[in-house]
């Protein structure tokens, strides 16, 4: 499988190469373009969060359980002394950093389902209603956000395939064909198929813009 920074360093590159295809074929601006480039880097490191050892997977632990911490102190702040909230936070932190990981690492097996076609749809999914219902981006942006997930994520998947396979032997590694699948083990399987089923029914329509860019 490839490493972390050459995930980053591609999915960057071709979610760059991808935006600029976009920015002057369609109404996304340059700084939407940026924006687009980050999600596309942000997906082409999304299926290694299933490796508890993972770089992504532990910046991940780290930003939600500093979330909570601190949407924590933000509750209780002024109802406890102030010397206590460093200690609160740390506790907060520590603590859900902790049982984020054992929660995790029960739940989920490297190259399992996180790295599967229906998961990179998935993951594009959640971050199209996630825009625009959460944070109220307008249709066309929250879409194209979710397509560059996508990208960035399926990116992923086949460098993992590329680096599965030894040019030199002309023989492949026992981990081919591990990333870029449709199914895995049966709970795993048909709980993401029902995820992509509902978000795909709650999403707002895809664009006509989007539509008739891919001939469609």
């Amino acid at each position: 499988m490839a490493m972390f920074d050459t995930h980053l360093a591609i999915g960057t590159t071709l979610s760059g190469a991808l935006a600029a295809v976009v920015a002057t074929t369609s109404t996304v601006t340059t700084g939407m373009a940026l924006g687009l480039v980050v999600a596309g880097a942000v997906g082409s490191v999304l299926p290694d969060l299933d490796s508890p050892t993972s770089r992504p997977t532990r910046v991940t632990y780290s930003l939600l359980s500093m979330t909570l911490a601190l949407l924590f102190c933000v509750e209780v702040a002024g109802g406890v002394p102030l010397w206590s909230m460093p200690v609160i936070y740390a506790s907060i932190f520590l603590s859900s950093r902790m049982l984020l990981a054992r929660i995790f690492e029960a739940f989920s097996t490297h190259r399992g389902m996180v790295h599967s076609l229906p998961a990179a749809v998935l993951a594009a999914l959640l971050v199209v209603n996630g825009a625009h219902f959460g944070l109220a981006v307008d249709i066309t942006l929250s879409w194209w956000l979710g397509i560059f997930v996508l990208w960035g994520f399926l990116v992923h998947l086949l460098l993992d395939e590329v680096y599965a396979v030894n040019i030199a032997g002309v023989r492949f590694k026992r981990s081919f064909g591990s990333a870029v699948k449709l199914w895995g083990q049966m709970v795993p399987t048909v709980l993401c198929y029902a995820a992509v089923l509902v978000l795909w029914l709650l999403a707002p329509a895809v664009p006509k813009e989007i539509l008739a860019m891919a001939g469609w």
